[in-house]
């Protein structure tokens, strides 16, 4: 038996807080870096600075992408799918949260990219 605590007895409640932080638009952002290289992405978050927008229609974190002069256009997270959050398709689903090869091929086929994800 040990007397003292193991050392990951010390900061497993700082991993448990930590395991959420990874969410769908974080998910989305890896994807579309591994998967669509030549989009520009990035997460956006709400910020009560924010004075374009008005608060109740935004979510509180979307994913930005653009490519070349196409965009930006955001990408948010909505119950179970990704929604366009503006844009040419605003308020429509790109896929469900669990299907990203869906989500990637609407964001390629909207931006205008050179194929699409694979």
């Amino acid at each position: 038996m040990r007397d003292t605590p193991h050392v990951l007895d010390q900061v497993r409640p700082e991993l448990e807080q930590r395991r959420d932080v990874f969410g769908p638009v974080d998910r989305l952002h890896a994807e579309v870096r591994r998967q669509l290289p030549t989009v520009r992405a990035r997460p956006i978050e709400y910020s009560p600075m924010h004075e374009l927008w008005p608060v109740r229609e935004l979510p509180q974190r979307w994913l930005e992408v653009r490519y070349g002069p196409t965009g930006p256009f955001g990408v948010a997270p909505d119950g179970d799918a990704y929604l366009w959050r503006d844009g040419p398709e605003a308020g429509r689903s790109l896929g469900r949260l669990d299907d990203l090869p869906t989500v990637l091929d609407s964001i390629a086929r909207l931006l205008g990219t050179p194929g699409t994800a694979s």
